[in-house]
C-alpha cells in the first residue's frame, strides 16, 4: 500500500470512531440534539487542522 493512502485510511477511521463516540454520547444526554452540534464540532475540526478525510468521515 501507498504510505499517503494508509495514512488517509488511518485518519479516517480514527475521526470516523471517534465521531460516533462523541456522538452517542451526545444522543445520551437528555435534552441534547445531535444536529445542533454537528456545525460547531465539524467548525472545530477544521479550524483544528485535521486532513479533509477525518472531516469528512
Amino acid at each position: 500500500m501507498d504510505a499517503l493512502f494508509l495514512n488517509d485510511l488511518l485518519w479516517g477511521l480514527g475521526a470516523a470512531l471517534a465521531g460516533g463516540i462523541i456522538f452517542s454520547g451526545i444522543g445520551l444526554i437528555s435534552g441534547t440534539d445531535e444536529t445542533a452540534t454537528i456545525a460547531p464540532l465539524t467548525l472545530l475540526v477544521i479550524l483544528l487542522g485535521f486532513p479533509p478525510v477525518a472531516v469528512f468521515a
